[in-house]
């Protein structure tokens, strides 16, 4: 009777045993079945903005009005490539590192989503007047984009700053 009840026991403990197997091994194909799955939506070719892409802020001036300030300046490409938008930001501290206040909203009547599109052919230059910003603004970003199908790529390795005095 004592080896009826042990064997009984034992029983249990194997039974336990496959069900963690299962269990794990359940785990593992189906994160090899998702694993698969996500890849297919990573595009395998990496897009990235030419070499050639350079573009310069041949004059920035501001004006002062009140507590509004308008900055006018001229945009150049100069580089090999045509650019298609850009991106123009300003720094609300002398300290601030990368310029975060979003400045299309004042440009007029160029702006989508944050985004100047406004294309520059190399060697071509532009005149922009940015409105009626409140609040000082110590430098400027522009970071160019150039179109890639139906997406926009931003040129990291292009972008200028540059110091703005209003006085």
């Amino acid at each position: 009777m004592l080896s009826q009840v042990s064997f009984s026991k034992d029983k249990r403990a194997i039974s336990v045993m496959v069900g963690y197997i299962l269990l794990i091994s359940i785990a593992i194909v189906m994160g090899g079945i998702v694993y698969a799955w996500l890849k297919t939506y990573v595009p395998k070719d990496t897009v990235d903005c030419p070499d050639g892409v350079s573009v310069t802020i041949e004059d920035i001036t501001c004006e002062t009005q009140g507590i509004y300030k308008n900055i006018n300046l001229t945009l150049k490409n100069n580089g090999r490539f045509s650019i298609d938008s850009f991106y123009i930001r300003g720094a609300t501290s002398p300290d601030q590192e990368i310029a975060v206040k979003d400045l299309s909203g004042f440009l007029a009547g160029q702006s989508s989503k944050g985004m100047i599109l406004y294309p520059l052919a190399p060697g071509a230059s532009k005149d922009f007047e940015i409105k009626t910003i409140d609040g000082e603004i110590y430098h400027i970003e522009i970071l160019p984009t150039v179109e890639e199908g139906k997406d926009y790529i931003t040129c990291g390795n292009a972008k200028i700053k540059e110091l703005v005095s209003c006085q």
